[in-house]
């Protein structure tokens, strides 16, 4: 089990700074706070934590579990993205999709586990609740 989120003091304003975060365990070596590159999103910033779960955990047979509290980010992969590659990356208004690279590089690397024979689930929970996995997270993220 991994935990990942993102943070971004200021969202939507000028000068807003945005960090990612990923939490194994009190103390472990592999935790990682890091600047959000690009954009200073939220949202990015949550797409860029499950990423570099993605890119750090050695694939194996078994199933990955990223916890999250970004239902956004869950729904990009896992409820839109079908949709967007179909309509070229538009969303239900006609406008360009937000984050489309992220989307595309996240979609690259939960498909190659899966042709690797890797299950990869995202699961939600619920941010500021007390859980300690997530609590984690969200401190490396502000670190970032």
């Amino acid at each position: 089990v991994v935990y990942s989120d993102g943070a971004c003091k200021g969202n939507g304003k000028a000068g807003s700074i945005a960090g990612v975060g990923v939490f194994y365990g009190p103390n472990d070596p592999r935790n990682l706070a890091e600047r959000c590159p690009g954009d200073q999103t939220n949202n990015r910033a949550e797409l860029i934590a499950i990423v570099r779960v993605l890119e750090t955990v050695p694939v194996s047979s078994q199933k990955l579990l990223i916890k999250t509290d970004s239902r956004y980010s869950i729904k990009c992969v896992g409820q839109w993205l079908p949709k967007w590659q179909e309509n070229g990356f538009r969303t239900a208004e006609g406008l360009p999709v937000k984050n489309v690279g992220i989307v595309k590089y996240l979609a690259a690397l939960l498909n190659e586990r899966a042709g690797r024979g890797q299950p990869v689930l995202l699961q939600h929970v619920k941010g500021h609740s007390g859980n300690p996995g997530n609590d984690g997270a969200d401190a490396q993220a502000n670190i970032g």
